[in-house]
């Protein structure tokens, strides 16, 4: 928590100037329809080079520890369809209620950070998946923003750049 105002006062900077520019497009006037049509064609086709991530502040990166090898940590975690033990779930399913991070472990080389996260049951939840799409990683601690705090991925995993 000692970093969450540096960390999001970017992210919160950037979504006054994305409400700004919303704002603008909405004032009456012929001579901006043509910038809401293509605005809303950009919208309608998932965000043409990440508009719609942008628009909603998924698109910002938080620093990472000093150190930090992973292309994962920092980044925000999409809501992919995740396979766990009780059926199919995805990534707000697995957030819901907030009460703290999550532990997700990936497929069966996963389960080798169990015992290292196990002093920390009272705070941290631990969800076994089968995979996580777009992500190639053994475990990923997901912060109940969304945010992935730390990721087992040996510096390459991220796949959605």
């Amino acid at each position: 928590m000692d970093s969450y105002d540096v960390e999001r006062r970017a992210a919160a900077l950037r979504v006054v100037e994305s409400t700004r520019a919303q704002l603008a497009l909405m004032r009456p006037g012929a001579e901006l329809d043509p910038l809401r049509d293509l605005f809303g064609s950009l919208m309608r086709e998932g965000g043409a080079g990440g508009l719609g991530q942008m628009v909603s502040a998924q698109d910002t990166v938080l620093p990472v520890a000093e150190g930090s090898v992973s292309g994962c940590e920092g980044r925000f975690l999409r809501n992919v369809v995740l396979r766990a033990g009780r059926g199919v779930t995805d990534v707000v399913g697995v957030l819901r209620g907030g009460a703290g991070p999550v532990l997700l472990l990936a497929g069966e080389s996963g389960g080798c950070f169990v015992d290292q996260v196990r002093g920390w049951s009272r705070v941290v939840r631990v969800v076994r998946v089968a995979s996580i799409p777009g992500v190639d990683c053994e475990a990923l601690l997901v912060r109940p923003d969304g945010y992935i705090a730390w990721a087992a991925d040996g510096g390459g995993g991220w796949m959605w750049r």
